[in-house]
């Protein structure tokens, strides 16, 4: 059997909200976030999972991204150092990473008709779809949320029923946790034959 090549999109991935903004989509009140990588030798759920994995590694490395600039900000605020903020509030210099457990992961397969769904809210399922992860986020209800769920699906999906899709469970890492509190739990990799591309799909929050 083939080894499976998995290369991140750095560019792809770190330039998406830039890309958003370019169409005129939203990204106030995104709460998914989307990693993006290219496929060599793919062998169905074993990549997927693979990249659902390498997904959860980068979506942590993009949050300490995120955190430094914050910290960043804050601390240019209050006119101390970063070192000397992170010690007054007993913050760690960074976010260590999610814990993973491979032998807790289990995956369904999505038919792409339904992965793209835009439920309404009387839908039984609506709360645990793609449409609502993304148009109902913790923030409140992103008033352009349906326009932007089809605008951006449409750029980053354009052959949709060639589409691979599983989502996971969320018992396999302490990512889930936050979600688990009260807003939802969501993860899916998607995986692209036209483009040999797999797109992870991930979103936990809390209050």
């Amino acid at each position: 059997m083939e080894v499976v090549d998995i290369k991140f999109l750095k560019e792809e991935t770190l330039n998406l909200k830039e890309m958003m903004k370019k169409h005129n989509i939203g990204t106030e009140y995104i709460a998914p976030r989307y990693v993006f990588f290219k496929i060599i030798n793919y062998q169905g759920i074993e990549t997927h999972q693979l990249a659902a994995i390498k997904g959860l590694e980068k979506m942590a490395q993009l949050r300490n991204i995120v955190r430094d600039k914050r910290i960043e900000l804050w601390a240019k605020q209050d006119n101390v150092t970063r070192e000397e903020l992170l010690k007054s509030h007993g913050w760690a210099d960074k976010f260590m990473g999610y814990s993973v457990i491979p032998e807790a992961m289990e995956a369904e397969p999505v038919d792409p008709t339904d992965f793209f769904k835009e439920y309404q809210h009387a839908d039984d399922e609506y709360e645990e779809s793609y449409c609502y992860a993304f148009i109902s986020p913790p923030s409140g209800e992103n008033p352009t949320g349906r326009k932007d769920f089809k605008s951006l699906n449409q750029l980053l999906f354009p052959n949709q029923q060639d589409l691979i899709i599983y989502r996971w469970n969320d018992d396999w890492s302490d990512y889930f946790n936050a979600g688990k509190e009260w807003w939802g739990t969501f993860y899916w990799t998607i995986y692209d034959p036209s483009f040999s591309r797999m797109t992870v799909i991930g979103a936990s929050k809390t209050d």
